[in-house]
């Protein structure tokens, strides 16, 4: 009889278990991602379209939303923010998108950006952004269709057609630099955005309303021209970056009530080396190829990524080279100065192959020394040095708010790098910021009372940003050079998950050519299409303890 009842258990665990496993990861990737967020707002998007609104609330509420900072998540969060206030105002201390590019730090580099991002972003604005990427000379492909040498832990990491994807339009890979990107969004958001408007100065202050001292009910501006401005407010959205123009706004209202919240940080004191390179035709066509990769160059080729992730190593590379016969170059490097950075091709030459020895315990080949010559050849012939930029960048943190108990103003939200700065190495600080758009979108849609807004958006925002930072941190602190800046954090701190990934990778690199699902399983959750619940599949642990033991 027991034997009867057990084979019967086991019958309907068995049957059961996919529905159990599914519903147990989209709980997952709710919590831990902004997917189905972004499906909400597109619900919302087309329902202002078609005249109608949900719950039957009004469209749109009156009042202004003002936001602090016009830079890439500036000008999303605005976006995203006209489908719930009849009026956004962006308060910016810059006047030409030429003077943004004060703010990018890896100028001349040529990023590859999230599913998640490209996709929101395409329905935020719809045909209007392919539109404007193609014409600054972005470029969409299929992520299954992009190759390059990406090394991470002594493992090439590759995925198939399988791949999570997110998103209708199937074109969810955008290669384009960072400036070219911001340009495109500051434009979108100016010219093409209705209920947006730009007051070019700084945030200096801001007034509490009489019948609630909570909550801010005017924010002051002094302009480019040095004059003074009130501006009504009824949600103030801090996406400053690293300014965090809210601490101020506290120190200004010098309200008991009100608390600068902690953050918690560490160091990298990382410095970017970038440069792009316009090559001669008869010089393009003589550019070698490393082996892994096919021949052709295609409209973009990513030649070469190597980044020292759960590795000894501190350094990273990128290389890629577009139509056009552009080349991008890229180094970064932790617990360094800029002018310690690349500022010739024969300084990046050493600098990649240090990077790559280290990170993959492997010569780099041939080919690099036949390229970096090929490129000065090119110097040569087209009597153009190539121009290096250095730049410092900002360590990482993140803001810690309890949403129960905020102790900020009611209508004050912190969005982007405002709340938290991410290792930039990862590629993940645009995936962020509009994570938190979307986030607060869905809040703005599912209460009227803004301090239920504010509440809601941090209780289901903090475990989405808390859950990068933990894991760049502990990718981080594989690295000695990190270890050594933060003696007080543990280096055991994110051991288990070191491991994990460690052998996974281990397991791709050996078995991936046959059998894509754990690579396409990884590649999901770092890239936000699936809830961190997805490693923990029985497949998936499998594969870590096997590659373990390689």
């Amino acid at each position: 009889m027991f034997a009867y009842y057990l084979v019967l258990t086991l019958v309907a665990v068995r049957l059961t278990w996919p529905m159990l496993w599914k519903r147990l990861l989209d709980m997952s990737t709710e919590k831990e991602t902004a997917m189905y967020d972004a499906e909400r707002f597109t619900q919302l998007d087309l329902a202002l379209r078609q005249g109608k609104s949900d719950k039957g609330k009004p469209k749109k509420r009156s009042g202004t939303c003002v936001i602090a900072g016009g830079g890439v998540a500036g000008c999303m969060m605005a976006a995203v923010a006209t489908r719930h206030y009849e009026r956004v105002v962006i308060v910016e201390p810059c006047q030409s998108n030429d003077s943004w590019r004060n703010f990018i730090k890896q100028y001349d580099q040529l990023h590859n950006f999230s599913p998640f991002t490209v996709e929101s972003l395409q329905r935020i604005w719809p045909g209007l952004f392919r539109e404007e990427v193609l014409k600054r000379g972005g470029r969409f492909a299929r992520y299954e269709t992009v190759r390059f040498e990406f090394w991470l832990n002594k493992a090439r990491v590759d995925w198939d057609s399988n791949v999570d994807k997110f998103g209708p339009t199937g074109d969810d890979c955008l290669m384009m630099n960072r400036p070219g990107l911001q340009a495109v969004i500051g434009d979108l958001t100016k010219l093409h955005t209705p209920g947006v408007e730009f007051v070019y100065g700084k945030v200096t202050g801001a007034s509490l309303g009489k019948d609630d001292d909570a909550l801010i009910d005017r924010v002051h501006v002094k302009t480019a021209s040095g004059e003074g401005k009130w501006l009504d407010c009824q949600l103030f959205i801090d996406c400053s970056g690293a300014a965090r123009v809210y601490k101020n706004i506290l120190k200004v209202l010098s309200n008991p009530r009100f608390e600068a919240p902690k953050v918690e940080e560490y160091q990298m004191n990382v410095s970017y080396s970038t440069a792009l390179i316009d090559v001669d035709e008869t010089i393009a066509r003589r550019l070698p190829l490393p082996e892994s990769l096919e021949p052709g160059w295609g409209k973009i080729t990513n030649v070469l990524l190597t980044a020292p992730t759960l590795t000894s190593g501190s350094s990273y590379a990128l290389m890629t080279h577009t139509d056009g016969n552009k080349y991008y170059l890229a180094a970064m490097k932790y617990d360094t100065t800029p002018d310690m950075m690349p500022k010739k091709l024969d300084h990046f030459r050493q600098h990649v192959k240090e990077a790559y020895a280290a990170n993959t315990d492997q010569d780099i080949g041939s080919w690099f020394d036949e390229t970096i010559d090929l490129l000065q050849e090119n110097e040569d012939l087209t009597e153009q040095k190539a121009h290096f930029r250095q730049a410092r960048d900002s360590d990482s943190y993140v803001t810690v708010i309890d949403a129960r108990n905020r102790k900020l103003p009611h209508n004050l939200v912190l969005v982007g790098d405002s709340f938290s700065k991410l290792n930039p190495a990862f590629g993940q600080g645009t995936h962020k910021a509009m994570s938190d758009c979307l986030t607060l979108s869905a809040s703005l849609s599912k209460f009227d009372n803004v301090k239920d807004v504010a509440r809601d958006f941090d209780a289901r925002r903090n475990p989405r940003s808390y859950g990068l930072f933990d894991f760049n941190r502990a990718m981080d602190l594989a690295s000695p050079d990190i270890q050594k800046l933060n003696p007080k954090i543990p280096v055991t701190q994110g051991k288990e998950l070191r491991s994990l990934l460690g052998g996974l990778l281990k397991y791709i690199h050996r078995f991936g050519h046959e059998d894509h699902s754990v690579g396409n399983c990884l590649f999901a959750v770092m890239f936000g299409s699936k809830g961190s619940l997805a490693l923990m599949h029985p497949r998936i642990l499998y594969a870590a303890v096997r590659g373990s033991f390689m």
